[in-house]
């Protein structure tokens, strides 16, 4: 083991695996911080001083961006096979920054779930974080992969963590449309961000190959519900998701009619993804 560690430690190529292992948790970072910040949003825009469609309008197109976010990541799986993962990410982070950018101009309630929904949940789909592990996954070598995908993840919540206090701060100081276009610019650097993923020279090398099937797309469906864990991953992963995004776009509106401060809620999001 001192051997492979010391041989991975004097490689020439630790410093393009370093930058993918940066840029990759960077992607996951912004776009799941920023998707974590929409509750700050429903007032601002829903009420008086927005577009005044009222929160159920922002609350309905937070639910289409949802179902579009999970309709849209196997297609971005299938895509990364076909395509490579680097270029999903960088049309996602296109999708996503338009998305963002569109949301300050969407009056109506069609419009908005239009782009605040369907446009951002398949930006989403594509350049978030389930991507990024899955560039991981075939490019890190195999004694570092599983270290890689666990601070992937973590460096997804502790978006959450980092991005909406600062988005509160941003509102507070710019107003919502400005704080929408600095976010946009964020995510907007995904696909320069995204190069560094590019399976090439001594990191292709380095990374063991993952075994395939040549199974259908019907037979892969078969063999993975006829799987118990697959199951408790699903049945795990609803119950997270479920809390998760009903909290973060509620949570913030809720406290606000009981009084409390918007910079508080915003913390409160921040500490639910300090400790997930």
């Amino acid at each position: 083991m001192s051997s492979v560690t010391e041989k991975i430690k004097t490689s020439p190529m630790t410093v393009a695996l370093w930058m993918m292992l940066v840029c990759g948790c960077l992607i996951g970072l912004i776009s799941f911080g920023i998707r974590s910040s929409f509750g700050l949003f429903v007032d601002p825009i829903s009420g008086s001083g927005g577009f005044q469609f009222g929160r159920e309008t922002y609350a309905f197109a937070m639910a289409i961006q949802n179902l579009f976010w999970g309709i849209g990541q196997p297609i971005a799986g299938a895509l990364s096979d076909r395509f490579g993962p680097w270029r999903v990410l960088a049309g996602g982070g296109v999708i996503f920054a338009a998305g963002l950018v569109l949301m300050t101009i969407s009056s109506d309630p069609l419009t908005f779930t239009l782009t605040g929904g369907i446009l951002i949940g398949l930006g989403m789909s594509g350049a978030g974080h389930n991507t990024v592990l899955a560039a991981f996954a075939q490019l890190m070598p195999v004694e570092r992969r599983p270290w890689a995908l666990g601070l992937a993840t973590a460096m997804a919540s502790l978006g959450q963590f980092m991005v909406v206090p600062l988005g509160q701060a941003f509102i507070e100081a710019y107003g919502w449309g400005m704080t929408l276009l600095i976010m946009a610019f964020a995510m907007a650097t995904t696909p320069a961000l995204a190069l560094s993923l590019r399976p090439r020279g001594a990191v292709q090398s380095a990374a063991a190959p993952l075994t395939a099937t040549a199974n259908s797309f019907r037979e892969s469906l078969r063999q993975a519900f006829g799987h118990r864990s697959y199951w408790l991953l699903i049945g795990g992963f609803f119950v997270c998701g479920f809390q998760l995004a009903f909290i973060t776009v509620h949570f913030p509106p809720y406290l606000a009619d009981m009084g409390v401060s918007a910079k508080i809620a915003s913390w409160g999001l921040a500490m639910i993804g300090l400790f997930n």
